[in-house]
Order: structure tokens, then C-alpha cells, then sequence
């Protein structure tokens, strides 16, 4: 086996300020694009996940690889780890949301760091093994709340059960180093939703709690040099942050 990892920043510095009202000025922390390429017995297969409200347009992406790489579309994995502290791209819009010249901007610059990604990690790969575990993280509680009312919304019940499994892909260079980790957890990440900077006048653009806990494992881990990132989870459902 053999595998490569990247991340490259898809933070919109030079688009700023930027949102469908111009609402993000300021960039608290960077967001990033992050590539896992693994080679084995023949087979190539691609992870690729964005710091970004949602996934954005990957058919192009997709094209690119098969003609670069000769990888099937099937074996290119995308996500989105669902930051709410990010603007959107053309692409990431509901219909009717309005497009701007600077939305189609930041869609162009998302694919050129996505292909830069993917480039780097195939660059990069080494030989490599993998070790898979899972655990319990206690950040998460049930998101379906009951009114006083009688309906019910999308809330915090701290006393119905989640889904607290965090599950953990790992690979490792033949030295022990750790090349990058693929994790997996059941969680609307926002940390910060909607907050401006301490002047209380730009809302600021970061990766939310996926952001931030990649951002904690790749400082663990600096000194190998890994890339860590959050997957989308199996499931939301019945799932928020606390």
C-alpha cells in the first residue's frame, strides 16, 4: 500500500469581503481542502473533503482526475464538513440563491486548490499501513426537541440518546509517522455560528468545529508532517453540537 496527503488553504482572502450581503470581511482561521490518496493492489482511490457549508460542484473534478490519473469516478470520494462560518460559491447555492462574480471566483479557486490537493497527495505517496479504531466523544447531544407546544424542532435533548461513536482511519509511514487520519463523528459542528469579531462589525470565516479539531490532531502529529480530516458522518440525524 501507499499513500499521500495534502491540504491546501480554499480561504477566499482576495474575494473578501464576500456573502450574500457582503456579510464575511475578516478570516478567523483559514479553511482548507484535504486530499488522502491510497494506492493498493492496483487500485487508486481518492479522499477529498472541503471546509466549506456544502459540497461543491465535483463533476469537473472528477473529469480531471480520470484524464490526469486514469482514476474511475466511483473511486474519487468527496465531502463537506458543513462549516456555517464559511460564504458560499456559485456552485454550493440552493436554486435561487443569487450568483455574483465573485461567487463564480471562489468556485474556480476551490477546484484549482482542490486539483493542487489531489496533485501534492498522488505527488507525496509512500509506502504506508493502515490501522482502523473507534471510541466515544461526549460533544454531541439529540437534536429533536419537543416545544411546549407539541412540535417539534431542531433543538438540544440533553436526555434522548446520539450517536457518540467517533470512528478513526489511520495511516502510517513504515518509520511509524503518521501520513494522515480519516475520522468519522455525528455532529452539526457549529462553534461559532453567526459571530463578529470583537468590534461586533464583520462576521469572520473559519472550519467550525471540524476545522478546529484537525487543526488540534495535525499540531499533535506536526512533526510527522500529517493531514487530518474530518469525513462527512454517517448520519446527522438526532445529532448537534452541545
Amino acid at each position: 500500500m501507499k499513500v499521500g496527503a495534502s491540504k491546501r488553504t480554499i480561504a477566499p482572502a482576495h474575494l473578501l469581503p464576500m456573502g450574500f450581503h457582503d456579510e464575511y470581511g475578516k478570516i478567523y482561521r483559514d479553511v482548507f481542502v484535504r486530499t488522502i490518496a491510497v494506492e493498493s493492489q492496483g487500485k487508486q482511490v481518492l479522499f477529498t473533503t472541503f471546509e466549506l457549508p456544502s459540497a461543491v460542484s465535483t463533476k469537473r473534478i472528477r473529469a480531471a482526475v480520470k484524464e490526469k490519473y486514469g482514476i474511475d469516478p466511483e473511486y474519487v470520494c468527496f465531502g463537506a464538513t458543513h462549516t456555517h462560518e464559511a460564504a458560499f460559491s456559485t456552485s454550493m447555492m440552493m436554486p435561487g440563491m443569487p450568483a455574483t462574480e465573485k461567487t463564480d471566483a471562489y468556485d474556480e479557486f476551490i477546484y484549482e486548490q482542490a486539483m493542487a490537493s489531489i496533485d501534492e497527495a498522488m505527488a507525496n505517496k509512500r509506502e504506508a499501513k493502515w490501522a482502523y479504531t473507534s471510541g466515544k466523544s461526549y460533544i454531541n447531544v439529540c437534536r429533536d426537541q419537543q416545544g411546549i407546544d407539541g412540535v417539534w424542532f431542531q433543538g438540544r435533548d440533553f436526555e434522548e440518546p446520539s450517536d457518540k461513536t467517533l470512528a478513526i482511519l489511520k495511516f502510517t509511514d513504515l518509520e511509524g509517522k503518521v501520513i494522515a487520519v480519516l475520522m468519522n463523528y455525528g455532529m452539526h459542528g457549529t462553534a461559532c455560528y453567526l459571530k463578529k469579531d470583537e468590534a461586533g462589525e464583520t462576521m469572520m470565516i473559519a472550519g467550525d468545529v471540524p476545522g478546529f479539531v484537525s487543526d488540534f490532531v495535525e499540531g499533535y502529529y506536526k512533526d510527522d508532517g500529517a493531514t487530518v480530516k474530518r469525513f462527512p458522518p454517517r448520519t446527522e440525524r438526532n445529532t448537534a453540537n452541545c
